[in-house]
């Protein structure tokens, strides 16, 4: 089964569940404002999609980017995984786990009918 990890108030994710529901498609909902994400899965996360995981157009990287940046100059993947735990909204929205661990990051329409 899929897992759909967002914000329940997210525009993104409520065009998400909207078209996953509307397709049958069965998954499980996180909030990611109720967990603390696992680092083995952030870990995974960034080493699938580096560039897409981080929403950089969000107030939340505004106030984190210093730190963000400084790790990344360090390529210290461990301090950007302690960063997203503490600031979950910085995470871009929604993201599809497959049954197979691939995620999808975003909301593509296109792409979702294909689930």
């Amino acid at each position: 089964m899929l897992r759909l990890y967002g914000i329940k108030n997210c525009d993104s994710v409520k065009k998400a569940v909207k078209q996953l529901n509307e397709q049958q498609t069965p998954y499980e909902f996180v909030d990611l404002k109720q967990v603390t994400l696992d680092t083995a899965l952030l870990k995974d996360w960034l080493s699938q999609q580096p560039k897409q995981l981080v929403n950089k157009r969000s107030t939340t990287y505004r106030s984190v980017k210093a730190d963000w940046l400084a790790a990344e100059e360090r390529n210290d993947r461990d301090a950007h995984i302690v960063i997203l735990q503490n600031n979950p909204t910085l995470i871009k929205r929604p993201v599809i786990q497959k049954d197979d661990g691939t995620i999808i990051v975003g909301f593509d329409a296109e792409t979702y009918q294909q689930l």
